[in-house]
């Protein structure tokens, strides 16, 4: 082969890369996986090498930072005052040790260690104490505007106690724990990327009903403050400002490689709760980096760099795809190959998160794959060693695992997903199953998905309404059933009998609503409450009787605008004028929740309050953890049997929002704030209830 002809190849071969990178860099900054991490970094390194020989400065995709921003809808672009750039990164600790002991200091000097974080990179703006923008890092130089959602975002003040300009950059990630809440469906790929799509939505009620924490790790500019030249002291100076602020450590250069390696432990990595997929080091003594110059990409690596974990790769042989259903329809494919022991576990299973992301790799049974632990905690596949060879099975056909009809394929922004359209599904019927008897439902306990399929295979349960009418007559073949007995039976029976007595709330969660969970019916039932003997008494059912389930009825049968009920816009709007027609008004067409309402008793009351005790005419708001009662409805009753009235919204009749968390920069704390509405702490919520009790026994 010629000179020429190798050097043709070989940017022919770039340009393929700057091309799958960029679509692959896109996907992933707007909210899409289409590309595992380590099949990004290898290609992206492997890039880097090309583009030093072959590549043109301008031109080069190593030399970006994030992907372009766009304008989605009413967002704007922004450009940064302070290029976000991106950090240099190592899988050498013998190489980070190396650039931190640059420095006058050597060895001795100190460095501050912390997490990479995974999320999505934010830039702050603060001046004369009030947050002026928010915005994504985008491609390191222009953004998207975010302000008006990061009111929502936990660890962002809107005011902070510093009358000058400063500018933060942090991280706004999604912890597991809220991913796992949000995701029982598998409809999202991993937290990054719900994080990702969240804090750039249009619709402010994505915020409200996701949990999205900021985490500070760079004091960027501030004015006129002495005593911030360590990069530590800069971060717990942002801390005692009252932002989040990730976890870090100051580490002597000469001991930075055990405090490595003591911060990589899985088990410490676990214990953090979030998703990271490194960790960085900056230089601690800022004086001696400020004038160092890095590259158009990253600052220079002794000011400041990222440690990638090696991850640890295993070969293993693809076995089977298997198709997941849920109560949505969504069939998620799970990857099962060949058991492989990684980072101390054995695993034998990866989601393969949508269909998009099985074209990428060319999945095809037999085929030889590696795997590894994304993050050091979630397995994934790295590579298809087999990708290039023969062509994967067309999915158009396939069938659904539960009911064997025919799927759909969705196209959701460039994202393939597989659908059941079958609404007589099993795994439809069983996940409707399984939230109808939750805890935040029915609440009817002892009753796992396994049980209740169980259950279901025996006849037992056919219709949502035979929870309701268990009795004597069905012991025999429930203690029939393997791994159930008399016992079990007597506990389900007590269980079902307590849970027949239920409110509102409750039910409507069981119910399913789409896109709306307990934080939207939190505004919907106190509305509900609140209004019904003013401006919702004309939509009352004949009778006059308190019934809120009717006076929804009454509420879509006369057209009423839900979207006037705080948090519910166009899409939950309908959403819940659908249901409502669907399962109260036709109910033949329905689920049969409407079937089940002949067995319950609800417990709504009209709010009266008794001007005799103590807190008659007042009106509270409560939102976040609580610590001192059970839980919110215990707090609740609590209230109203002192002639108090909770509501679910914040406005001038409020008298307090209780929130244990007082500096929250939630939207309900920000509201309160704005209209001088006093922010108080269930302790001080009972202190005062107390003194004023005493005050008027005396």
């Amino acid at each position: 082969m010629s000179d020429n002809l190798y050097c043709d190849t070989t940017r022919s071969h770039m340009l393929e890369l700057r091309a799958e990178l960029k679509k692959a860099s896109e996907d992933y900054y707007n909210g899409n996986e289409s590309m595992s991490n380590f099949e990004y970094d290898k290609k992206f390194d492997e890039l880097s090498l090309l583009e030093k020989l072959f590549g043109t400065e301008g031109e080069n995709f190593t030399d970006r930072v994030g992907a372009p921003a766009q304008k989605t809808g009413s967002l704007a672009k922004v450009t940064h005052e302070y290029e976000a750039k991106s950090l240099g990164k190592t899988k050498s600790v013998d190489e980070l040790v190396k650039e931190q002991s640059k420095t006058s200091d050597g060895k001795e000097g100190y460095t501050c260690l912390s997490w990479k974080l995974d999320g999505s990179t934010v830039q702050l703006t603060y001046d004369h104490g009030k947050l002026q923008l928010a915005a994504t890092r985008g491609d390191g130089e222009v953004g998207q505007d975010i302000t008006k959602n990061a009111k929502y975002i936990s660890g962002i003040p809107q005011e902070i106690k510093y009358d000058r300009k400063l500018v933060v950059r942090g991280e706004a990630l999604m912890s597991y724990a809220e991913f796992e809440r949000l995701n029982a469906d598998g409809e999202f790929a991993n937290a990054r990327n719900l994080a990702n799509a969240t804090i750039s939505a249009l619709d402010t009620r994505l915020l409200e009903e996701r949990h999205i924490d900021f985490k500070a790790f760079e004091l960027v500019d501030v004015e006129n403050v002495g005593g911030l030249d360590r990069f530590s002291r800069r971060l717990d100076f942002l801390s005692e400002l009252g932002f989040g602020v990730v976890d870090h450590e100051k580490v002597k250069v000469s001991e930075l490689k055990d405090a490595i390696e003591r911060w990589s432990k899985p088990d410490h990595i676990n214990k953090l709760g979030y998703p990271v997929d490194g960790l960085v080091v900056a230089y601690d003594d800022t004086t001696k980096t400020k004038d160092l110059q890095g590259t158009g990409h990253h600052p220079s690596p002794t000011k400041a760099m990222a440690f990638k974990w090696q991850d640890e790769t295993v070969q293993t042989t693809l076995r089977n795809i298997e198709w997941s259903p849920s109560r949505t329809g969504l069939i998620n494919p799970v990857a099962v190959f060949d058991t492989v022991d990684l980072c101390g576990t054995k695993v034998s299973r990866a989601s393969l998160h949508n269909l998009s992301y099985m074209e990428a790799l060319n999945l095809k049974i037999g085929d030889k794959i590696t795997v590894y632990k994304a993050n050091m905690i979630i397995p994934q596949l790295a590579e298809n060693l087999d990708k290039d060879n023969g062509k994967m099975m067309d999915y158009h056909s396939l069938g659904c695992p539960c009911c064997q009809q025919q799927v759909s394929i969705k196209d959701n922004n460039g994202t393939k997903t597989v659908v059941c359209e079958n609404e007589k599904c099993l795994a439809k019927e069983l996940g409707t199953y399984t939230h109808f008897v939750d805890k935040h439902g029915m609440n009817i306990e002892g009753l796992s998905e396994k049980s209740i399929l169980t259950l279901m295979e025996n006849g037992i349960i056919t219709k949502l309404s035979d929870f309701f009418t268990l009795d004597e007559k069905d012991r025999q073949k429930f203690v029939n059933i393997e791994g159930l007995g008399d016992k079990a039976f007597d506990n389900l029976l007590a269980s079902i009998e307590k849970a027949k007595t239920t409110d509102t709330e409750h039910f409507l969660y069981a119910c399913g609503i789409d896109g709306i969970g307990r934080g939207q019916l939190r505004e919907i039932i106190p509305y509900l409450k609140d209004n019904y003997d003013t401006s919702l008494k004309q939509y009352q059912s004949a009778d006059g009787s308190y019934d809120l389930l009717g006076l929804l009825v009454g509420m879509e049968e006369d057209g009423f605008d839900f979207t006037q009920i705080n948090g519910i816009g166009d899409v939950l709007a309908k959403n819940l004028s659908d249901f409502i027609e669907r399962e109260l008004i036709e109910p033949e067409y329905g689920k049969g929740f409407a079937e089940c309402l002949q067995y319950l008793r609800f417990t709504d009351a009209p709010i009266t309050q008794n001007k005799d005790l103590p807190l008659s005419g007042k009106t509270y708001v409560i939102t976040g953890k609580l610590e001192q009662f059970e839980n919110r409805d215990a707090m609740v009753a609590y209230i109203e049997s002192l002639g108090g009235k909770v509501s679910g919204s914040v406005s001038k009749n409020t008298d307090a929002l209780i929130n244990n968390d007082v500096t929250s920069t939630s939207g309900k704390n920000k509201k309160a704030q704005d209209l001088g509405i006093p922010i108080i702490s269930e302790a001080d919520f009972l202190k005062q209830y107390r003194e004023k009790d005493e005050v008027e026994r005396e």
